[in-house]
């Protein structure tokens, strides 16, 4: 790297110790000596992105006797005479409220990258006129050279993207209120305002149709919302309009076998003949839904508020909407028409929020105490529990994560295991290097018929996936309601059994050496498969 050093440099400035403006710090005179001067303060800040903003005072002479970038407080003498303050804006939007003080004067850049005005130090005027020198304002002084902010602008202006990008201050410009209230929607002007906004110029919009040939043209509406009705001699009206990104919008019309009657693309306006039952399909290219667009068929209308599809029905057209119709499941659609089986409830004595609400009647209630000792969960070591030899498994866990255990969260095939598919505290921290924030304990309530006698544990290893940790950190305890202990164990590959399981008949594969090897099996069932049968159906 290039290396400077400076020996015994010259310092500029007034060395004449009977001058008003002796500098003992300079080594060499530079002519700048006056026999008086007056002393006054200088401030510059005040507004915002004060690192853009620069400024020099030069004299009749052009010679700068004040410099400053980004802002700052000092004093400076001058000599009577007049002055130009030269105004400088990095980014070119002025200087963003902020003022610079000299003495009792006041120097502004309202907008642009810069400006220059007078200063009077008891030099007779010095050809000063006061006035607003923004040329977008309505009462721009040509003649202005020193900004006394009495600037007044239109609504149209301060509505403008223009007055956004020459000042890049939002309680200035209008122009993001507006934009909130008309394109974001779902804000009040009264929000917005607390949120900083200058709303002076923006109106409460009145949707409605604006087009005045249309048979429900509405004189009060500000914004068009697409719902224009025609009267039309034949057919029915059909309009498409009030939103944005309509390249991606299209739609057709058919009957109730399917068969097309009409279609087209946003905007559109027709009379169209539909008959009085049909089907309305509705496309997005984007998926994003129609962003603001509505289709009005015959004074109803329709749109899509996300994805990338949708369909309606008129008239007695049937249209199939597979879905979950328990209003009690915890995936109920209302759409839908025709129940696919995929209805899902939550587990006994917790609500669709995964809280627990209590364990109903005829059920008793037992806790799954589960422990790592090193924080961080129990990695590829699971739990299967049995009740009177029924596996019992969650169905809500396997809806959210799968059965793929090798995938990311890792899915559920077993009953248990200490990981964030069940504790929600067992999560990786990305603040703290993706350690576990709290993956040590985890105590479930489990609600059990009361006419369940047998309880097994059956604790294992799966192997060959990508996030094993060490068994010898996991233990657990199955506590009844009065805290008694009737279960436990450490580490993994253990079979427990709690309650009367004398009696208790479980069928399945009871080879040890099969790859489907129930351990809590106590009557074989002809199920098991060899590990070569098993390697083969895999391609192994």
């Amino acid at each position: 790297a290039p290396f400077y050093y400076e020996l015994n440099c010259p310092v500029p400035g007034c060395t004449d110790e009977t001058a008003a403006n002796y500098n003992p710090d300079a080594t060499e005179d530079d002519g700048s000596c006056i026999a008086s001067c007056t002393d006054l303060a200088w401030t510059m800040g005040g507004g915002s992105y004060i690192g853009e903003t620069s400024f020099t005072v030069t004299d009749a002479d052009g010679n700068v006797v004040l410099e400053n970038e980004d802002g700052g407080e000092g004093s400076v003498c001058l000599a009577d005479g007049c002055y130009d303050v030269n105004m400088a804006d990095t980014w070119g939007d002025g200087w963003n409220g902020n003022v610079l003080t000299i003495g009792d004067s006041n120097f502004e850049l309202v907008s642009g990258s810069a400006g220059s005005s007078p200063l009077d130090i008891n030099g007779g005027g010095c050809g000063i006129v006061n006035g607003c020198t923004d040329s977008w304002a309505d009462n721009y002084n040509a003649d202005a050279n020193v900004e006394d902010g009495s600037c007044e602008y239109s609504c149209e202006y301060l509505l403008s993207y223009d007055s956004y990008l020459n000042s890049y201050d939002n309680s200035f410009s209008n122009y993001y209120c507006d934009y909130y209230m008309y394109f974001i929607g779902g804000y009040t002007i009264e929000e917005l305002e607390g949120y900083g906004y200058n709303c002076d110029c923006v109106t409460v919009p009145v949707y409605g149709c604006t087009d005045d040939t249309a048979a429900n043209y509405n004189a009060d509406a500000t914004v068009d919302d697409g719902t224009c009705t025609y009267d039309c001699a034949e057919g029915v009206s059909v309009t498409l309009d009030g939103g944005s990104f309509q390249n991606e919008v299209s739609w057709n019309i058919t009957d109730c076998d399917g068969n097309e009657l009409a279609s087209g693309f946003a905007p559109f306006t027709g009379c169209l003949e539909v008959g009085s039952d049909y089907i309305v399909n509705m496309y997005d290219s984007w998926g994003d839904g129609w962003n603001g667009n509505i289709l009005t068929v015959d004074g109803v209308t329709y749109t899509i508020e996300s994805g990338s599809s949708g369909s309606a029905t008129a008239g007695a057209c049937f249209l199939e909407v597979l879905g979950c119709t328990d209003a009690t499941a915890c995936n109920y659609d209302g759409n839908a028409n025709t129940d696919d089986g995929s209805c899902l409830y939550p587990e006994l004595g917790y609500d669709c929020d995964f809280q627990f609400i209590g364990c109903p009647e005829g059920t008793d209630a037992y806790t799954l105490n589960a422990y790592d000792s090193m924080n961080d969960g129990w990695g590829n070591t699971a739990m299967n529990i049995y009740f009177d030899g029924e596996l019992q498994l969650f169905e809500m866990a396997i809806a959210i994560f799968g059965t793929d255990i090798n995938s990311f969260p890792p899915g559920i095939d077993h009953t248990y295991s200490l990981g964030l598919q069940f504790s929600q505290d067992c999560v990786p921290d990305p603040f703290n290097g993706m350690a576990y924030e709290q993956c040590s304990s985890h105590s479930p309530t489990i609600c059990v018929d009361q006419s369940v006698e047998c309880f097994t544990f059956d604790v294992f290893t799966y192997e060959d996936v990508w996030y094993a940790q060490d068994p010898s950190e996991v233990s657990w305890s199955w506590a009844d309601s009065d805290g008694n202990i009737l279960a436990s164990g450490e580490g993994t590959n253990m079979f427990v059994e709690a309650g009367e399981c004398g009696n208790t008949v479980i069928s399945g594969c009871t080879d040890e050496t099969a790859s489907n090897y129930n351990p809590a099996a106590s009557e074989d069932d002809g199920s098991c498969i060899s590990l070569c049968a098993a390697c083969a159906e895999t391609g192994g």
